[in-house]
């Protein structure tokens, strides 16, 4: 028995960290991605899969899981946004929502159209990594679910006034996913449905 137990312990020890030796030092995952990148499809995919196999199993009944939880999340994030805006004595507005994003920058994400004001968002995406990952994967039932209700419930949590207007998704099938959103003050403005319609006020 001890000689078993000393063979054990000679055996993990053989795992400390200090006797692992790179071979290649400046391994990366992806030489084409930033770690910023890959790290995001890894947020994609994981949500893909799991959300995916829960409508796989349980229907239009495990859409609304998903689509609960998503909401969750969603205000959640939005809430946290929210609270470090104002920690740091900023206003809540659009253009802070997405100047002081609650994820890391990812310079290997193709910038598309953006028009932004204090209070606007406009943007026509014509490319999105996290559509062709899923599409990649056949996750597109997990995916139509994301980009319909994570938008809206972060979005709201940050500013309950906000308007989030998304008459294309990609994941949908449409050539673009577009955005017309507002906040705080849309609501003295006599015409949404010109805002909605890409139209300035």
């Amino acid at each position: 028995m001890a000689e078993n137990k000393d063979m054990k312990t000679k055996d993990i020890s053989g795992f400390q960290k200090d006797t692992y030796v790179k071979e290649v030092p400046d391994f990366r995952m992806d030489d084409n991605k930033s770690d910023v990148a890959i790290m995001k499809d890894f947020y994609t995919l994981i949500y893909g899969f799991i959300a995916q196999r829960v409508i796989d199993s349980f229907g239009a009944e495990g859409e609304q899981v998903v689509r609960r939880a998503l909401r969750d999340f969603g205000k959640y994030r939005g809430t946290k946004h929210r609270e470090r805006t104002l920690h740091y004595g900023l206003e809540l507005n659009m253009q802070n929502l997405h100047a002081y994003s609650d994820l890391p920058g990812d310079d290997d994400q193709e910038t598309c159209r953006q028009i932004f004001e204090k209070d606007d968002f406009y943007s026509d995406l014509t490319e999105c990594d996290m559509y062709e990952l899923w599409k990649k994967y056949d996750l597109m039932d997990a995916a139509v679910v994301y980009c319909e209700e994570i938008h809206h419930a972060m979005w709201s949590a940050y500013h309950e006034d906000t308007v989030v207007v998304q008459d294309k998704i990609l994941t949908r099938g449409d050539d673009k996913c577009t955005f017309r959103c507002k906040m705080p003050n849309y609501q003295k403005k006599k015409d949404l449905e010109s805002y909605k319609k890409g139209f300035k006020y």
